[in-house]
């Protein structure tokens, strides 16, 4: 009995791995990428190598073969920061917060270090650090880094809880039980995993990577059946949010006047640095006043409205001087990268501004 319970564990642990690399391939397939596309792509990745990690931890090859670890850290330190960014770009409406998770990913980088560090090591010192980490209660690095991950990521967890109270008091989501069930399952998983490996308890761990591995199936099954929680999700809190919004003792029309004057006329899109916040300054109103008027009359938010402008100054340009190069009109026309520029242009012409100049 013992001997099948080790063997289901081990099995369910790579299965969640499997499970995750498949919801990576699932995005990188689809066509109709939205922009939590990228940060679920990574995740998926990720959380996919933590998972994998773990089996290997459980069924020993991770002693036998200790550069079975490389990336180990690292991947923990990363799924805080992508679960942070999704959660800000969902509810980036609501909070009025910008995202920046570059500052964020600094452990993560650190951790790379370490690894680097371990890799220079002998085979045998490699295997030493390994079962310091795993059966004693020395701290050496790989336990120390090991702790410092799981309070990183149960940090990003509890903010992202605290976050979605604050946005249920204003608003009623379809999905509350949902995203609770995504932010809280994890939690019980990781507590599981560092206390087993804290006092020695690998049926704790093995308990904890079953929850985490729950909880990844959660995502899968829910992710099948509905392709675009992300994005639904967020789009009930922008809702919601300009339901809040007022638009009485506003003209309207004549912000919607000003605002085709402001990009027609002045261009102000080819701003990189343009800001929902000092567009809406212009007009001293509010930026979910903005927002609202521009969704409603538009049916784009701010950010696809400007680069409508943008990809339409850079198709005038593709064609009239066909020497300059795609990354020169990209910076040109108001995108920061030619990553960010071809994806856009793709999701509004359906092809690539190289194809689109080819055929004009």
């Amino acid at each position: 009995m013992v001997e099948f319970y080790i063997a289901f564990t081990n099995f369910f642990t790579f299965f969640g791995a499997g499970l995750c690399f498949f919801l990576t391939l699932i995005e990188f397939l689809r066509k109709d990428k939205t922009e939590n596309s990228k940060s679920l792509f990574f995740l998926g990745i990720f959380f996919g190598l933590v998972q994998l990690k773990i089996g290997f931890l459980l069924n020993g090859e991770l002693e036998k073969k200790p550069i079975l670890q490389f990336f180990f850290l690292p991947s923990i330190f990363a799924v805080g920061p992508i679960i942070f960014y999704i959660g800000k770009k969902i509810t980036a409406f609501a909070t009025k917060a910008k995202v920046n998770v570059k500052l964020h990913l600094i452990p993560f980088f650190c951790a790379i270090l370490l690894d680097i560090y371990f890799l220079n090591l002998s085979n045998e010192k490699q295997i030493l650090e390994i079962k310091k980490t795993i059966y004693e209660n020395e701290f050496n690095l790989l336990r120390i880094f090991f702790g410092l991950g799981i309070i990183h990521i149960l940090g990003y967890f509890l903010y992202l809880i605290l976050l979605f109270k604050r946005i249920i008091l204003i608003t009623e989501l379809n999905y509350t039980k949902l995203v609770w069930l995504i932010l809280y399952v994890p939690i019980f998983g990781i507590f599981f995993l560092s206390f087993g490996l804290i006092i020695h308890n690998f049926h704790l761990f093995r308990i904890g990577a079953l929850v985490l591995t729950f909880t990844v199936m959660i995502v899968n099954i829910f992710y099948i059946l509905y392709p675009k929680f992300f994005v639904t999700l967020e789009a009930e809190i922008r809702k919601q949010k300009y339901d809040t919004t007022s638009l009485t003792e506003i003209n309207v029309e004549e912000i919607k006047n000003n605002l085709t004057k402001l990009f027609e006329e002045e261009k102000i899109y080819l701003d990189e640095e343009l800001r929902l916040n000092s567009v809406a300054s212009q007009f001293k109103i509010s930026p979910n006043q903005l927002s609202r008027i521009i969704n409603e009359s538009y049916q784009m938010n701010f950010n696809e409205f400007v680069n409508s402008f943008r990809i339409k100054e850079a198709e005038k340009l593709l064609v009239l001087d066909k020497k300059q190069s795609v990354i020169s009109i990209a910076f040109e026309v108001g995108f920061n990268s030619k990553a960010t520029f071809n994806s856009q242009f793709l999701k509004i012409k359906n092809m690539t501004p190289s194809e689109f100049r080819k055929k004009s």
